[in-house]
């Protein structure tokens, strides 16, 4: 599968979506699993499950989405050029990582967040080498803004539009203001609603109540450990091999891979230490994980050692799958 994926055969892109149909099939099957609850939902994720009828929807829904995100990460690829070739092996980890925990297979705030999270990222590497970027800083925080009314933890990513902007660009304070105004206008917007319609209090109340909120993070079972420290290792193994190639790579996609080094770690971090983040956070960090991997296996470097490394990924991912097949009790909340 890695040989395939590494080659430029135009035929892998209908590979994609089957591959995407068979992580997710069971879930089509079984359509009424126990899936992650959601102690609060924000306004825009309640506005957008008033049109979702029933949770095959929802799951086609996410499948579809999650396929269209893969696709997309082609599409930034192409259009920025940071992986030496073209490759279709981003893609491939991106349909893994995000699918792999079958119960975040329906309509999670987390996978709607991640199409503004993705457009964010877009704007920002956008902005490299322009001398005015104040429309790409306004709507990188307006995207995060809007991300953070379906999942409130995309919020922490504007520290990320911060960091972009210190990496791309010379420091000016105004950037950083109009990234912030356009982190603040929706969430005015909803918040003017709410006040319009006398129910403010209620509005304040979602934030307070999810912050309140404490996630829990040890009551997985042992194939998750796995796979998700597998991840862990591939991600600091990527990094690494990263910073020993920088010097052979354009200014340009240094940055850009610094970028995703920045944001991978960063939702690492805030699994571990903010206390209402969960697994979900794997959706929103398939995309940076999901680069730095393509380039670790496109990178020069013992031919076995990737090859072994990729079988590992496969099993680890596998067992993790495995497991929830043959026990349907997967989760006790």
């Amino acid at each position: 599968m890695l040989k395939i994926f590494k080659s430029q055969h135009a035929s892998i892109v209908f590979v994609i979506p089957l591959l995407s149909v068979l992580v997710w099939g069971r879930t089509f099957w079984f359509p009424n699993e126990t899936y992650v609850p959601l102690p609060v939902q924000m306004p825009a994720y309640q506005l957008l499950l008033s049109f979702i009828p029933n949770m095959l929807s929802s799951q086609i829904l996410a499948w579809l989405l999650v396929t269209l995100q893969a696709f997309y990460l082609l599409y930034i690829n192409v259009v920025y050029n940071f992986i030496s070739q073209r490759t279709y092996l981003a893609s491939l980890f991106f349909i893994f990582i995000s699918s792999a925990f079958i119960n975040l297979h329906y309509l999670h705030p987390a996978i709607v967040a991640n199409i503004f999270i993705l457009r964010m990222i877009v704007e920002l590497l956008s902005s490299y080498k322009k001398t005015k970027i104040y429309k790409s800083t306004f709507l990188s925080g307006f995207l995060i803004g809007v991300a953070g009314l379906f999942y409130v933890n995309s919020i922490w990513l504007m520290l990320f539009i911060f960091i972009g902007i210190a990496v791309m660009h010379p420091f000016n304070w105004r950037e950083w203001a109009v990234s912030i105004l356009g982190f603040v206008v929706p969430n005015l917007w909803v918040a003017f609603f709410y006040f319009y319609t006398n129910h403010l209090n209620q509005y304040i109340d979602i934030y307070f109540e999810t912050i309140s909120h404490e996630s829990e993070k040890l009551l997985f079972p042992i194939p998750y450990y796995i796979f998700t420290a597998y991840l862990l290792i591939l991600g600091i193994w990527a990094v690494l091999k990263l910073s020993s190639t920088y010097s052979n790579k354009k200014i340009s996609t240094r940055n850009y891979f610094t970028l995703f080094s920045v944001m991978f770690f960063m939702l690492v971090i805030a699994y571990f230490v903010v206390p209402f983040v969960s697994i979900e956070v794997l959706t929103i960090m398939a995309t940076p994980l999901s680069f730095l991997l393509a380039n670790l296996y496109l990178s020069k470097g013992n031919k076995w050692v990737q090859e072994i490394s990729f079988i590992l990924f496969l099993i680890a991912f596998t067992s993790f799958y495995w497991f929830h097949l043959v026990d349907f009790n997967f989760f006790s909340f």
